[in-house]
């Protein structure tokens, strides 16, 4: 389906120097929690350092510090973290040793024909009923860090792992030419399963199609190239004419994928359809600056990751000025929420109430690079295109 030209009806904000990086520059109260945050992430416990899974990323710190469990999609996030970091930060050898050390340990799960579990537990051997399957959505995200991923020299070994994943995604494409949410794993318990979005094909899976356009083409198969093509133009416009509800993070994942799309140049429109759908979203923003993980229910407890990915979105939409200057206190009113979740030492809780305070390594990789937008855009200018591609 061809794309349509369109021309943003309002303006973008102010790029007289765009080489310029604010990371360099002044200081403000977001610079320091963004250092914060991202000496949490390379120098915690976040990444294991030793034991048969070195190069590991946990899915988040204990409240002793202690890492739970590993998990592929993760690994995806903080492999194009990393390529984020290397493009506003001059520390490339320490990025480049984390790089070499998580797609080590991604190659090693995927030897011989092998697909880890979902989640893979260090703390506890409870079952989890995750570990049931396997996911298209997981898959697909370690398969764009893993192409993504910093080096500092043409590395084979990582052309070798990215083909097998990218095996394993085509796997997930069902008779009708879709990809798949889930297949059963192989290994791993058999347990129900419950009724969660993660299990469903929906909208959400923009996110899906968006990682396999942002692959080196002749990495990609016809056939899964095909698919996520179907996919897109299948979901693109679903959650316009509906009424948003349920879960907000899935809607947040649909909108990554239409920012992801148009970053790519797969749609030209995705920006304007995105800002359309993000307006309608954030009629759900509550006047304190929060956004309910779930639509309708403000009594559940806010979450990072859900505050960081609508801070993200809303920063590229302004900056593209797709969203008019009104934007800017809304936008400001959510960066103040999200930095309520970090810590002094540059962790990010994932709730600040309830059972979940743990500190969370999506939430953090997720608010660092909202941060890292939000101070961009503070200071009068653009969030570049190479910036908006690496949207983790």
């Amino acid at each position: 389906m061809p794309a349509k030209t369109w021309i943003p009806s309002q303006s973008p904000v102010d790029a007289s120097n765009p080489s310029v990086s604010p990371f360099e520059s002044g200081g403000s109260r977001n610079l320091a929690l963004i250092q914060n945050i991202q000496n949490w992430l390379l120098s915690s416990h976040v990444q294991l350092t030793d034991g048969p899974h070195r190069g590991g990323v946990a899915g988040w710190l204990n409240e002793k510090g202690s890492p739970e469990f590993l998990y592929p999609e993760l690994m995806g996030y903080y492999l194009t973290w990393l390529t984020f970091l290397s493009v506003v930060s001059h520390r490339n050898e320490t990025i480049f040793s984390h790089s070499r050390n998580a797609l080590r340990w991604i190659s090693d799960q995927f030897a011989d024909g092998h697909v880890p579990l979902t989640r893979l537990y260090l703390q506890s051997s409870g079952e989890d009923w995750r570990n049931s399957v396997i996911f298209s959505f997981d898959t697909a995200m370690l398969s764009r860090g893993v192409a993504l991923a910093p080096c500092l020299d043409g590395d084979r070994g990582r052309e070798d792992t990215l083909a097998r994943i990218l095996n394993c995604l085509a796997y997930f494409i069902g008779s009708n030419g879709f990809i798949q949410p889930y297949l059963r794993a192989q290994s791993g318990p058999s347990l129900a399963l419950p009724d969660r979005w993660s299990l469903a094909i929906g909208p959400h899976q923009l996110k899906i199609a968006a990682a396999v356009f942002s692959l080196p083409p002749n990495v990609v198969s016809q056939d899964l190239a095909a698919a996520a093509d179907r996919l897109y133009w299948h979901w693109r416009e679903r959650l316009l004419s509906m009424q948003l509800s349920g879960d907000t993070h899935p809607i947040l994942y649909y909108l990554e994928g239409l920012l992801l799309a148009g970053a790519y140049e797969i749609d030209e429109e995705a920006w304007l359809l995105a800002a359309r759908v993000y307006t309608k979203l954030m009629e759900a923003q509550s006047p304190e600056g929060g956004l309910a993980p779930r639509l309708n229910d403000t009594g559940t407890p806010l979450r990072s990751d859900v505050l960081a990915q609508a801070l993200r979105i809303g920063c590229i939409l302004r900056s593209r000025g797709c969203l008019s200057h009104r934007w800017e206190e809304k936008l400001a009113t959510l960066a103040i929420t999200l930095e309520l979740f970090v810590q002094d030492d540059g962790s990010v809780q994932f709730c600040r109430h309830g059972r979940e305070r743990h500190r969370n390594t999506c939430s953090a990789i997720f608010s660092h690079q909202a941060l890292c937008f939000f101070e961009t855009l503070s200071a009068g200018q653009t969030i570049p295109d190479s910036w908006v591609k690496l949207l983790i």
